[in-house]
């Protein structure tokens, strides 16, 4: 998507999180860590190799957008279990078996209760982005509030939404408590060098604020101006009278699915609603001996 004829917009970071399909050291990381620390709080600090070899169904009770393959690939990689999916990251989820988990009994068992919660929410994700790429007049991007990091942030992209900023070394975004360290908005813009980063980002609160941000900005490249809890016919006309090509207006703050239809005419949406409280698709899974 371009804006003027020659902007992208930058925050599409799927490129730093998945690479010729397969997950990079990034997100490889990410996976890792947090797959290891729920196994941890669920009193799991080595999954066990014994037990009688058996197979076990992975069953979805609900449709919705499946997200999980990538994730429960990598925590089974260091296991002797393997699993055979029938279907990939970013499809639609039919009621039904989606995988068949092959393996010690004892392993499989301790692994359960990780495997479905991390497929339950990340596809609940997955999905609720979804419906807002769908509903939405422009581009849906989540922010920094995440619960588990970067696995959230790559639920969104596999729901179809931007990823937003990474982490806080991957873009850099003045906020209203970064910007006390100047006198002016004008003087923070002055200072950045935007080839540290992977993309620059300033939140403003008035039309007076975005105006003056614009006119500082005296970069090549894009600077995305954000338009924290203005309203969308005050978000549309400062979108409108800011003429340069590199300006990209997002627009954040209490955006619910339910008035998406209102928010035409800027760039980009960013929610929190997209991976926070989201409700999660609901599996089961079921050993195959199981009422035999």
């Amino acid at each position: 998507m371009a804006f003027g004829g020659s902007v992208a917009l930058p925050h599409d970071r799927s490129h730093l999180l998945i690479s010729d399909g397969m997950p990079t050291p990034l997100l490889r990381q990410s996976i890792g860590a947090w797959t290891e620390n729920l196994l941890r709080d669920d009193a799991i600090t080595k999954v066990p190799e014994i037990g009688l070899e058996i197979s076990a169904n992975i069953n979805a009770k609900q449709t919705g957008v499946f997200a999980g393959v990538a994730i429960i690939n990598q925590l089974l990689s260091e296991t002797s279990v393997q699993i055979n999916w029938f279907i990939e990251d970013g499809d639609t989820i039919m009621k039904g078996k989606i995988a068949t988990l092959e393996g010690p009994n004892d392993s499989i068992l301790c692994l359960e209760r990780t495997i479905l919660n991390i497929i339950g929410r990340l596809s609940g994700i997955a999905t609720t982005t979804s419906s807002w790429v769908e509903t939405a007049p422009c581009a849906v991007a989540c922010t920094r509030k995440t619960t588990w990091g970067l696995l959230d942030k790559w639920a969104v992209m596999v729901g179809g939404g931007l990823t937003h900023r990474l982490n806080k070394s991957d873009a850099l975004m003045l906020k209203e408590n970064d910007l006390t360290k100047w006198d002016s908005i004008s003087d923070a813009l002055t200072e950045v060098d935007p080839t540290e980063w992977g993309f620059v980002e300033i939140e403003v609160t008035s039309a007076n604020q975005a105006f003056e941000a614009a006119a500082s900005w005296t970069h090549p490249s894009a600077l995305v101006i954000m338009l924290d809890n203005i309203g969308p016919d005050e978000c549309r006309k400062i979108k409108q009278q800011i003429e340069k090509e590199n300006i990209i207006i997002e627009v954040s703050g209490g955006i619910k699915f339910n008035s998406l239809h209102n928010w035409h005419g800027v760039d980009v949406l960013s929610a929190s609603a997209l991976n926070q409280g989201i409700e999660h698709v609901d599996f089961s899974m079921l050993f195959e001996e199981v009422g035999v």
